[in-house]
């Protein structure tokens, strides 16, 4: 135990909100947490593990390629659907768009941002990174353009604002644009600093 509290005094600052965070990132809060179950079905590693906002469902994926969507059946967990993403390589990240699920978006080490209609397992692309797309964000509910207004990163150094709702944007040199992409942030462009 005071091998994990010595963590705390070397925060910036003090107080309850400090401890508490210092806390939480320690092996003493990792021994309350327990297994609740193993879920079976990828052949890969695993990349990502994301909740949905319901709290009942999770969607991975990871170096196989698949998308799944799990359910929590109460007693127990259930692929739900496994959906074979359009990448060519190992996907990073899924996050879904909407609270129904019906779209996802993923991005993977083939650079592509792509859009999945779960129902018709119809794939879209969104943009294309030079180099490895890493990690999303969706616009959360409650906001302005929330499910259809993304962000996605990648080893280009780009951040990348998407907007699923206008149509005709630069697509990023995928072929056929779909949607508004733009990048509002270029690291490698980024002015250097002494």
């Amino acid at each position: 135990m005071s091998a994990a509290l010595g963590g705390i005094h070397s925060g910036v600052g003090t107080g309850r909100d400090n401890f508490s965070l210092a806390r939480a990132d320690s092996r003493v809060c990792a021994q309350f947490l327990e297994l609740d179950a193993k879920l079976s079905g990828h052949t890969g590693c695993v990349n990502t593990i994301q909740w949905h906002a319901d709290g009942q469902t999770l969607l991975t994926s990871g170096d196989d390629l698949d998308i799944r969507i799990w359910k929590n059946g109460g007693s127990s967990w259930y692929c739900k659907e496994t959906i074979a993403s359009a990448h060519h390589s190992n996907v990073f990240d899924v996050r879904s768009v909407d609270d129904s699920l019906s779209t996802l978006v993923s991005c993977a080490a083939d650079g592509k941002v792509i859009a999945t209609d779960v129902a018709s397992t119809e794939a879209k692309p969104v943009y294309m990174h030079q180099g490895r797309a890493h990690k999303l964000a969706v616009r959360g509910a409650g906001s302005a353009g929330a499910g259809f207004v993304l962000l996605s990163a990648g080893e280009d150094g780009k951040v990348v604002l998407h907007d699923l709702r206008v149509a005709g944007g630069i697509g990023g040199g995928m072929g056929e644009p779909r949607w508004r992409s733009h990048p509002i942030i270029d690291l490698k462009q980024a002015p250097a600093t002494s």
